[in-house]
């Protein structure tokens, strides 16, 4: 670990997300609900995404958890996205987790109870 001296220093005040569950194009449960920190999205970043013919939409900040995956969606004031990719940072205080996401177009079916 290192020491504070050394690591940036993450906040996540900028609004809390929902991760999501999807089974065929509906989404079926909440995963978890974590608060976010926005992110800028780098120049590089920018170019190598419409390099590759992708998108991104946001880029945010969250505690680390291992269960984040690409497979799930998230929902930022009712906005959903697609996980694009999932970067782990150890060297923030606290470890976090960088995620880039795209909007979802079309949206999911919303079936949670």
């Amino acid at each position: 670990m290192l020491n504070l001296k050394q690591a940036n220093r993450e906040l996540f005040n900028d609004g809390v997300c929902i991760l999501c569950r999807t089974d065929k194009r509906k989404i079926v449960a909440n995963v978890a609900r974590l608060r976010f920190g926005i992110r800028t999205v780098g120049v590089t970043r920018f170019y190598q995404a419409k390099i590759a013919d992708s998108g991104i939409d946001k880029l945010i900040s969250v505690p680390f958890n291992s269960f984040i995956s690409s497979k799930h969606i998230v929902l930022i004031n009712d906005e959903q996205y697609n996980i694009k990719q999932v970067q782990e940072k150890y060297d923030t205080v606290p470890p976090s987790m960088y995620i880039t996401l795209q909007k979802t177009i079309p949206a999911y079916e919303d079936e949670r109870k």
